[in-house]
């Protein structure tokens, strides 16, 4: 299982900085059927578990993360055992590799 952010979902859909790893890492994953798991965007559209977002509130303030769709992608990853993807260079540079389970999509090798 892999869960991925917005900024690598985008990659896979518009030509941008790594859509050629993002685009990769999809073909490997459909290829082996794993599954993908992303962050619901808005909480009353997916009957998330609850524990989600009370993880999600503790690695904010954890890892002073300035985004709450940070955390609960982080902590919707870190429930499952799955590796996070990001594009987000802002959020690894605040995580600072605390998390290894958070990869940048820039380190991706098919």
């Amino acid at each position: 299982m892999i869960c991925a952010d917005s900024s690598v979902a985008a990659k896979w859909a518009f030509v941008e900085e790594h859509s050629s790893q993002a685009r990769a890492l999809l073909r490997d994953v459909l290829q082996q059927q794993e599954v993908i798991v992303a962050p619901p965007l808005l909480p009353s559209e997916v009957q998330a578990p609850e524990m989600l977002y009370d993880r999600a509130l503790v690695l904010a303030d954890e890892y002073a993360l300035p985004a709450v769709y940070d955390a609960i992608s982080i902590a919707l990853a870190e429930l499952g055992g799955a590796d996070q993807w990001t594009g987000d260079q802002r959020l690894l540079h605040t995580l600072g590799g605390r998390l290894p389970f958070v990869r940048s999509i820039a380190a991706y090798r098919a």
